[in-house]
């Protein structure tokens, strides 16, 4: 229905479609809507076409300064991320220390694969569970009492897998875990990340060996040099946004 709808609207030579996928454009079964689209705005890093900008789903996490911070509602991990929480650790490594030994999960399912990489993790170090997925009294995380910082600043891990996987889809999930002091541990490779810094990120797949794993959770030394390391490396911008933006109002002005 959106596909036929998008072709009507497209008959109209005035009317500019502007396309923005929330989540995996490139899904199975995915319609291809960003063909009828003049503008085409995602979460992927696949699409190398002038009329596409990718915008990190991190993003929304993310302060900008007051003139762009209004209005802005979702707030799961409490409230917005100042940018230099994430090129620099607020919590000194002993600190770190003294937190409880294991690793949080906050999740509102266990569909499949989820609860897969969950029970294979669990065999390496111990998961702590949180949200509607563990706690039949919550019909959704935001009826919980608590926030995202509230809990996982008790950790020293979160567990911080994605729903979908595809390069460039990278949402609040690892950000929230590094605010909040704890490393992440991910279910994506450095090919699918673009934005962060893998060194400091624990990847974890079904392929992974369960020694080596804990073997790792283990190593002081080794959690030391992860957890020491930037999430970012630079601060994030929103100039290219500006950029794309004025395209499309200038093709509106001359239409």
């Amino acid at each position: 229905k959106l596909l036929k709808l998008l072709k009507l609207i497209k008959k109209d030579n005035a009317a500019i479609v502007v396309n923005q996928s929330y989540e995996n454009p490139d899904g199975v079964g995915a319609h291809p809507f960003w063909d009828e689209s003049d503008f085409f705005i995602s979460h992927s890093n696949l699409f190398d076409q002038n009329n596409h900008i990718r915008i990190p789903a991190w993003f929304e996490r993310i302060s900008f300064g007051e003139e762009y911070d209004n209005h802005r509602g979702w707030l799961g991990a409490g409230r917005l991320i100042e940018a230099d929480e994430l090129l620099y650790r607020k919590y000194s490594f002993s600190s770190w220390k003294d937190r409880i030994n294991c690793a949080a999960t906050i999740n509102s399912h266990l569909a499949h694969p989820r609860n897969a990489l969950l029970k294979g993790l669990s065999r390496s170090v111990d998961v702590d569970g949180y949200g509607p997925a563990f706690d039949q009294d919550l019909n959704t995380y935001h009826e919980s009492n608590w926030r995202k910082e509230e809990v996982l600043s008790k950790y020293r891990f979160n567990v911080a897998f994605e729903n979908s996987w595809f390069p460039g889809y990278n949402t609040e999930k690892v950000v929230d875990a590094y605010m909040s002091g704890c490393i992440p541990i991910y279910n994506l490779d450095s090919s699918m990340i673009c934005d962060f810094n893998i060194k400091s990120i624990i990847s974890y797949n079904h392929n992974d060996k369960e020694n080596k794993l804990t073997e790792l959770f283990s190593n002081e030394s080794k959690l030391r040099e992860i957890y020491e390391q930037p999430l970012l490396t630079k601060k994030p911008k929103l100039d290219k946004i500006f950029v794309f933006a004025e395209r499309i109002i200038d093709m509106a002005k001359n239409r």
